[in-house]
This record gives C-alpha cells, sequence and structure tokens, in this order.
C-alpha cells in the first residue's frame, strides 16, 4: 500500500470494492515511489457513503482487478501506466485466466507469434508454466547483510504436462532454456522441492512451500555430497504427485 495507514484503515478502492488494513508488517520503500507499507489487507464491500456493508456479493476480486486494475509496469518508467500497455508490456503467451503477478516476464516481451511458431517448426517445444511476481520484485535492499532482507513469498504453478515435459527433456540431454529470471525461479524452485521430497520419502502432508533459505539449508545438509540431478529430483516431484 503506497500510504502510511494505520491497522483499522479502509482504503476505498472503487467500483464498490474496500480494503481493510488488517496487519502492518513493515514500513515499504520502493525506488521513485511515495513511502508506504507492507500490509494484509481484507476486501469488503463497500456502502454508498464508503463505510463497510458486510456484503459479499458486490464483485469477485478476480472481476474487479480485470475493470479497475492498471497494468503493473515497473517504477523506472517513471510514468502512469497507459492503456497501450495491456498489449505492449505484455507477452502474446500470456494467459488471461492466470492474473495476480506484479510484473511481467519481460524477457519474453520480444517473443511473437511469428517466432513462436518458427521455433516449433525447428523442433523447439515449448513448456508453458506461470509466475506470480510479487512486489518483493521492486524492492531495493536495505539490510547492511543479505539475511536481513526478507523476501515476499511468490505462487507458481506447472501442471503434470509441463513437469513431464522437463523430465523428458532432461532425461534426453536436451537443453533446457528459461527466459529470464521468472522462469529460474520456478525451475529452481521445482528442483528444491523434488529435493525434498526425496529427503523426506514421500509427498509432503504440508503444501508445497519452499522457505527463503531452505535451498541453501538442503545443500548444507548433502555435507558436501553430490546433489542429484535435475532430472532426478523432477522425476521424483512428478513419480509422487502421479502416485
Amino acid at each position: 500500500v503506497r500510504a502510511k495507514l494505520p491497522e483499522g484503515a479502509t482504503l476505498d478502492l472503487g467500483g464498490g470494492l474496500g480494503g481493510v488494513v488488517e496487519v502492518v508488517h513493515k514500513e515499504w520503500a520502493e525506488h521513485g515511489q511515495e513511502p508506504g507499507i507492507d500490509a494484509t489487507l481484507r476486501f469488503v464491500s463497500l456502502g454508498p457513503g464508503g463505510e463497510s456493508s458486510g456484503g459479499s456479493d458486490a464483485t469477485t476480486l478476480s472481476a474487479f482487478l480485470a475493470s479497475a486494475g492498471e497494468v503493473p509496469i515497473p517504477p523506472y518508467f517513471n510514468r502512469p501506466p497507459e492503456a497501450s500497455d495491456k498489449e505492449g508490456y505484455q507477452t502474446v503467451y500470456a494467459d488471461d485466466q492466470c492474473s495476480g503477478s506484479v510484473a511481467a516476464p519481460t524477457a519474453g516481451l520480444h517473443f511473437t507469434d511469428e517466432i513462436l511458431s518458427a521455433l516449433a517448426n525447428r523442433g523447439v517445444t515449448a513448456t508453458r508454466v506461470a509466475l506470480h511476481v510479487s512486489a518483493g520484485t521492486f524492492q531495493p535492499v536495505t539490510s547492511s547483510c543479505i539475511s536481513g532482507h526478507a523476501m515476499h513469498e511468490e505462487f507458481f504453478s506447472a501442471d503434470v504436462k509441463a513437469l513431464g515435459g522437463l523430465v523428458r527433456a532432461l532425461k534426453a540431454n536436451r537443453p533446457v532454456v528459461a527466459v529470464g529470471t521468472t522462469s529460474v525461479r520456478l525451475a529452481e524452485s521445482l528442483y528444491w522441492l523434488g529435493l525434498r521430497c526425496m529427503r523426506e520419502g514421500g509427498w509432503p502432508e504440508s503444501s508445497l512451500r519452499l522457505g527463503q533459505w531452505e535451498p541453501y539449508a538442503l545443500s548444507k545438509a548433502s555435507a558436501g555430497g553430490a546433489l542429484p540431478s535435475a532430472g532426478v529430483a523432477l522425476e521424483y516431484l512428478l513419480d509422487k504427485h502421479l502416485e
């Protein structure tokens, strides 16, 4: 939230939707932006006077974001979003049903439908995954020690088809190219989740959540021994999911 608000304050987001500041986690600093807060919001329906009506049938959050939201262009553009950004600052392979990221995967902006078709004709297989980039991607590191910098969590999805495609490519020693750091973060997370499943002997009962420093802990726990290959870790993850 780009404003210093106390807990309990209500934001009028327009369209009959409001956001109540439930918990303020910390102050928020972002290059080129007004200071604000990192907070947990509870979305509510607002009455005519801006007060919470207690209703829940005003709109869905996804519908509200589609109608009232703006394209999250990076702060270094130094300008407000424009209507043309909906196409100009978006990849041709973006999925309208998978919204939630605060930034476009800029490394893929240069791809066109023609380029993707040409790659397919040359035998290059495209595996599509999704990662919801968090606001932390724009937050500068202010801690004197990197261990003091807490990153936001990011949610990602990779279906069985995508995971199977990666496993087949790795087993065949075919090159796997991640388009941008967004895809790299997702691929790395899949590997470490697979390694953790191997260490725990099965699919984790809890959600598939990977802590910020967990990969370093998993690597250290190997005591200098060789870590399994990406193909082995991802295949284990795939097999356990299909059981």
